[in-house]
């Protein structure tokens, strides 16, 4: 059984999102074109005309500039998702080959694959006698698309 990909709960939040913000800016739209109707009925003065049509604008321009920003998260997503679904099967197939392999060399270049870089930080040395104190930090940074 294949696990979720990581992105997938991300990816559906943020194109529900989307359809949410779409579905917005059509309501407000139809009130902008009502709006226009009742002006053009002598309901509405030109005054409060243009004062709802100034506010229904801009929540509709905040709207679109929202909606822009989710596109552009989308984008992301999708791409990382792709990465990681061909950055997963190689790490997984490159873990099981380093195990079975003596070369030092060899192993060193399955572990570049994987590996942007490790940074090994040690501040105090150890004492005489007290080699088994790990007062040492190591992070490594992985190739694969973080979230």
């Amino acid at each position: 059984e294949k696990l979720e990909d990581p992105y997938s709960h991300s990816i559906r939040t943020v194109i529900s999102s989307i359809d949410l913000i779409q579905a917005e800016i059509v309501k407000l739209s139809g009130q902008l074109d009502r709006l226009y109707d009742l002006l053009e009925q002598g309901v509405y003065s030109v005054d409060i005309f243009q004062q709802r049509s100034k506010r229904l604008n801009s929540e509709i321009d905040t709207l679109k500039k929202t909606l822009d920003s989710n596109k552009k998260q989308l984008d992301i997503l999708m791409i990382q998702a792709a990465y990681n679904d061909v950055y997963i099967p190689k790490a997984e197939h490159l873990l099981d080959e380093y195990h079975h392999i003596d070369s030092a060399y060899e192993k060193n270049v399955i572990l570049k694959e994987l590996i942007n870089k490790i940074i090994y930080t040690k501040d105090t040395p150890n004492k005489k006698g007290d080699r088994e104190n790990r007062n040492f930090e190591i992070v490594i940074d992985p190739k694969v698309v973080q979230f």
